[in-house]
């Protein structure tokens, strides 16, 4: 089994939270930020950054869209311009993971 660097991970997690919270500011209207969790796993706890927002506001769960269809292919990706607002979009997304998926 691979060895589990806590600090390292929890490094990576803070600089991909950076980035997120750079790329996407939340309206001020609106309820969301990023944060990092843990979770437990098999093989011990594992870290993620997540979008929180209020899955009861519409404009809270557009910008949580918005991350989620403009996210980064790597962490170190900065766009020369920061991504347009879009309309709001149906779904809910709960999590973004420190490898920049949603689930």
């Amino acid at each position: 089994m691979p060895t589990y660097d806590l600090s390292a991970a929890l490094a990576e997690c803070k600089r991909y939270r950076r980035l997120l919270e750079e790329l996407f500011p939340p309206p001020e209207e609106v309820y969301g930020f990023f944060k990092t969790k843990a979770f437990p796993h098999d093989f011990g706890t594992y870290h993620e950054v997540c979008a929180i927002f209020d899955a009861d506001d519409e404009a809270s769960c557009a910008w949580a869209c918005d991350v989620e269809n403009s996210l980064p292919a790597t962490w170190d990706d900065r766009p020369v311009l920061k991504p347009r607002r879009r309309g709001p979009t149906e779904g809910l997304i709960v999590a973004a993971d420190a490898e920049a998926h949603f689930v």
